[in-house]
């Protein structure tokens, strides 16, 4: 048993598993509170129920697959098709004739 109550505990990796951590609602958790895991890589983190993304990149991974939704992107680039299965109304006014 190990209680820490103030201050900052530094351990290195793999030094602690989360299913040794207790004091959440189920061992294993942690409670609702601000943490940071700067610069640090989670090999396998299971199922997250609510993510809250700002930035970053999410490589190789299809967006809107299962339940599509709206998108706003200042780039959007495509490489093989590019289908529009709606309605499309745009503000592009082409200023050669290069076909689009």
């Amino acid at each position: 048993t190990f209680d820490v109550s103030a201050g900052t505990l530094t351990l290195a990796a793999s030094q602690v598993k989360a299913a040794s951590i207790t004091g959440g609602a189920t061992d294993g958790t942690f409670t609702t509170s601000t943490y940071s895991f700067a610069s640090s890589t989670i090999t396998d983190l299971g199922s997250v129920t609510t993510a809250d993304v700002n930035g970053g990149t999410i490589d190789s991974t299809t967006v809107g697959a299962t339940t599509a939704s709206t998108g706003k992107f200042t780039t959007l680039e495509a490489t093989g098709e590019f289908k529009i299965t709606h309605s499309a109304v745009s503000a592009y006014t082409p200023t050669s004739t290069t076909q689009c």
